[in-house]
């Protein structure tokens, strides 16, 4: 099992990973802000519209995909054919996000914690047994910055570390490669050495706890939030500075062991997370990291094909042209090689 893991960990981080795992409240209301019926079936018809997008290509840009518990069970439109399989014809390896959402980290804190570990077992089990062909598995803590709170607290960083790393021992235990997503989220005023000194103290607790607890870091992956000041700060920042923060806080804290890190979008806008990843992959070429660079994202892809699909099924080959063409940008970017 050690060297599949091994195995699937190479074969994610050789292209990149689409996060189709919002919940159905998340999705829901991006439904509602372009006036798409929000429901289960208007969910499975969008998932259905991105994840055909993949089978009708004979090579594609992605290798993986996050799925939601509610995608398991669902059908495409071709009969008895699920949406897992759908992905896997296409040779796509299929994922599952695990955990259960945030909560208060107490009664009167406004820092968050992740809930879902205390069953975790129990659901691995399932989504299994729903989905054979899941190889691996995803789990987000949320990080704020508040500097005049003193946020975030080592509470904070140390509980959402313990639980990752708890995730990843499960994950592993049960055959899943374990993607450990500690996002340090873009809300608030904060400048970008400020984001890089709160990623530093997030991975750095991580990774001692990860040591402590004896996980194989050579069978995770890392997604994680570029270097970025917040969406509040007045002042603009160039990419090259975002790329030098980005490379310099991963290569004082992310051990050579991990075979790859994934950057998420956080919020971003399509072209922001776009061009920012193709100026960390153009310096990355100049020093190169000891790990391969990806990207995940989730909105930074699917905006684009959301806004021009809303929900008419007239519009399904539209919107599968204008993911794909961001897809293609974003591959682009992830080696350094996008014409800007």
């Amino acid at each position: 099992m050690k060297r599949e893991l091994s195995v699937v960990a190479s074969r994610l981080i050789n292209r990149g990973i689409l996060a189709a795992d919002e919940s159905p409240a998340t999705l829901d209301k991006r439904f509602q802000a372009r006036n798409i019926p929000q429901n289960p079936e208007t969910r499975r018809q969008w998932r259905q519209l991105l994840f055909t997008s993949f089978s009708k290509s004979t090579k594609t840009n992605l290798s993986g995909v996050i799925l939601q518990a509610e995608t398991l069970t669902q059908k495409t439109d071709l009969g008895d054919q699920s949406l897992v399989e759908l992905l896997t014809t296409a040779k796509i390896i299929p994922g599952i996000k695990v955990d259960l959402g945030t909560q208060a980290l107490s009664a009167d804190s406004p820092e968050l914690v992740t809930g879902g570990i205390v069953d975790l077992e129990d659901r691995l089990r399932l989504y299994l047994s729903e989905a054979p062909a899941l190889q691996f598995a995803k789990w987000r803590a949320v990080i704020k910055i508040d500097p005049a709170k003193h946020l975030p607290s080592n509470e904070c960083l140390a509980l959402n570390s313990r639980l990752l790393s708890r995730y990843a021992q499960i994950c592993q235990s049960h055959g899943l490669l374990p993607i450990l997503e500690p996002e340090v989220v873009r809300d608030g005023k904060h400048t970008i050495e400020q984001c890089a000194e709160t990623t530093r103290r997030t991975l750095l607790n991580l990774f001692y706890q990860l040591r402590q607890d004896e996980v194989d870091l050579t069978r995770i992956l890392l997604k994680i939030n570029m270097i970025v000041p917040g969406k509040e700060f007045s002042q603009p920042v160039e990419d090259e500075l975002i790329a030098q923060r980005t490379l310099e806080v991963l290569r004082e804290t992310v051990p050579f062991q991990v075979p790859g890190i994934v950057f998420l979008s956080g919020g971003q806008t399509p072209d922001e997370a776009t061009l920012r990843l193709n100026a960390i992959a153009q310096a990355d070429q100049k020093n190169i990291s000891p790990w391969r660079l990806s990207f995940s994202f989730a909105r930074a892809l699917q905006d684009e094909a959301m806004d021009t699909w809303s929900g008419e099924s007239g519009n399904v080959l539209a919107a599968q042209a204008a993911f794909e063409h961001r897809l293609n940008l974003v591959s682009a970017a992830s080696n350094g090689t996008l014409s800007v």
